[in-house]
């Protein structure tokens, strides 16, 4: 079986609540669920998360691979399944978005404005809290694996950030409008 490949981006920092993604994967390794997590970033918290990842046994199951700019993310978002981002969510997801990713986060209300543009079930698939548990579950749901598998998250994501106004030059005239 391929392995279902979830990619996280963002600071290494504690409100991204990255140890929350670590402990779902070690839910789902020891379900024999085939996973594989690529965390791009960097920050204060990632010799912690390095440190737990290592205690539980995941360091071939979770691959840390520092701070990423431009091109250089490419190759991880194309062949990721899913956008996993446990904690406070911002622009990390229009990133994740428009390259087709549907979104995984937690339906607590603790997310930038951003977050507006995610309905669940549509382009995200929304977890309890800050559960470990909660989340493996939401990752392994048989309906949102097969799902994410199956169904082409690319246009129903990039549709997303084009109806929401988020394509760059309307971002830009946005921004430049509240400066004047």
């Amino acid at each position: 079986t391929k392995n279902f490949l979830i990619l996280f981006s963002g600071r290494l920092i504690r409100n991204k609540k990255v140890d929350v993604l670590i402990n779902a994967i070690k839910l789902l390794v020891d379900q024999d669920i085939p996973v594989i997590c690529n965390i791009i970033g960097n920050g204060e918290h990632k010799n912690e998360l390095i440190i737990l990842t290592n205690k539980l046994g995941l360091q071939n199951k979770i691959n840390f691979v520092g701070a990423k700019y431009g091109d250089e993310v490419d190759n991880y978002f194309l062949s990721s399944d899913a956008f996993v981002l446990p904690g406070k969510v911002g622009l990390s997801i229009i990133h994740a978005l428009s390259y087709g990713l549907p979104v995984i986060t937690t339906s607590l209300p603790i997310h930038s404005p951003e977050s507006a543009i995610l309905k669940n079930n549509h382009n995200a698939f929304f977890y309890d809290d800050l559960c470990p548990i909660d989340l493996a579950k939401v990752l392994k749901n048989k309906n949102n694996l097969i799902k994410i598998k199956e169904v082409d998250y690319k246009d129903i994501c990039i549709n997303s950030i084009i109806e929401n106004g988020y394509l760059p030059n309307i971002m830009k005239e946005t921004f430049i409008n509240g400066l004047i």
